[in-house]
């Protein structure tokens, strides 16, 4: 097992997906890849299927915790949340993360990668 599954205090990764796009999550719960009803979605970056034979599902089935799906109006707010609170302009895929913090209100710290920004104009001015 990972290393942080044998220690009860420490980080449990959480995999957060766009519910409009989860193919990973999907493929974790089948043992293997399984086409997945695709829809639009902000989190552009995570969206399609997974080809056959993709190494990631298994890396994922072993190292991450659970799977949180991720609605656009979430993902939208994170978006919106992260410029103007933190003036970081994050795509779609890096606010995934953050839009599943936001629905935890435990007291506890997360840490969240906020990787990505790769966010044009047009798509920032329909979030705000």
């Amino acid at each position: 097992p990972a290393p942080w599954k044998c220690h009860p205090n420490r980080s449990l990764p959480v995999g957060c997906l766009p519910e409009a796009s989860a193919a990973m999550g999907d493929a974790v719960a089948a043992g293997h890849v399984v086409p997945s009803p695709l829809g639009p979605t902000l989190a552009d970056a995570t969206a399609g299927n997974i080809e056959q034979g993709a190494v990631t599902v298994a890396i994922a089935a072993a190292l991450v915790e659970r799977f949180e799906l991720i609605t656009e109006a979430e993902i939208a707010a994170a978006m919106r949340l992260a410029l103007l609170e933190h003036h970081l302009a994050i795509e779609g895929a890096a606010a995934l993360a953050l839009a599943a913090s936001l629905r935890v209100h435990d007291g506890e710290r997360h840490l969240i990668v906020l990787g990505g920004g790769n966010v044009g104009p047009q798509t920032l001015r329909e979030i705000l």
